[in-house]
């Protein structure tokens, strides 16, 4: 069985490594999602011993002034690309998630350029919603039509310059 777990943010929590710990004991796959912006290298290879699977990271930008923006806390990229590297350094996998807004339209080329030249994969996804209740309510920041097309063809050529092994048909 799967168990992903999310937050707000999961590292806010002072029980998380027990619920990691209860959760591995009834041999669950463990993904989180996180900023990682609190993740330390003690935590990092805790997951690690823990046998977390997989960690999925929000970045919006390599460009600290444009990540800082969406997420409304300054340095907060400094702090997630510490968490990431924490993480890489233990050898966990980490994925990073990017949703592609009009604030962040102009960054996400170098930003899935850079971690895919690192083996890290890259999602981006402009599908941004106010809540996760569920809505089809857009965020006022949502691509316009013309840029959501770029997107789209941006992802598709991405898929294609992997090596003929790693397509999926």
């Amino acid at each position: 069985l799967k168990l992903t777990l999310s937050g707000g943010e999961l590292f806010l929590r002072d029980d998380l490594f027990q619920i990691i710990e209860e959760a591995r004991a009834l041999r669950y796959f463990i993904r989180l999602k996180t900023h990682a912006g609190r993740i330390t290298r003690e935590d990092a290879q805790r997951m690690k011993s823990l046998g977390v699977r997989q960690i999925d990271v929000s970045v919006y930008a390599l460009d600290a002034s444009a990540h800082d923006c969406i997420t409304r806390r300054p340095g907060s990229l400094k702090r997630t690309l510490r968490g990431i590297e924490h993480m890489i350094d233990a050898e966990l996998t980490v994925k990073v998630r990017c949703s592609v807004m009009e604030t962040n339209k102009h960054h996400y080329q170098t930003l899935h350029a850079a971690l895919t030249a690192r083996g890290i994969e890259c999602t981006l996804d402009a599908a941004i919603r106010v809540a996760n209740s569920g809505s089809d309510h857009v965020c006022e920041d949502a691509l316009a039509p013309e840029d959501h097309q770029a997107l789209e063809i941006f992802k598709l050529k991405s898929a294609h310059r992997k090596p003929a092994s790693e397509l999926r048909l």
